[in-house]
């Protein structure tokens, strides 16, 4: 395995070499080892890095869950709860519609008063 380039500003160069045989100074794509023009933006890398990604969803939420039950301040627990709210969709853009609530209520009021009203 290549042993990783980094620039200036601490972005990961491309691995590959140009043709005089010099390493590749561009940046490499996203969860990847090599620049556009080196295949990095070809469909079978861009699918090996979303791979690559998804793999590390378990893990991350596995760490994650640690953290929630081992964090001695509320603020770090709320974060951390937060961060898998928003990962398994019931982040902050989820929305609740009042009015279906609101008949979900009535409905349930009218069966208990029929179930009074039977007995």
């Amino acid at each position: 395995m290549e042993e990783q380039r980094y620039g200036n500003v601490g972005q990961r160069l491309c691995s590959a070499t140009n043709r005089a045989g010099e390493p590749c100074r561009a940046p490499a794509m996203r969860m990847q080892t090599v620049c556009r023009v080196h295949g990095g933006s070809s469909p079978q890398a861009k699918a090996a890095a979303r791979r690559r990604l998804l793999e590390l969803v378990d893990p991350a939420i596995t760490q994650l869950t640690s953290e929630l039950e081992q964090a001695d301040l509320s603020k770090d627990r709320l974060k951390a709860i937060e961060m898998i709210l928003d990962r398994t969709g019931f982040g902050k853009q989820m929305t609740v519609e009042v009015d279906d609530v609101r008949d979900m209520v009535a409905d349930r009021i009218r069966s208990l008063r029929d179930t009074e009203t039977e007995s």
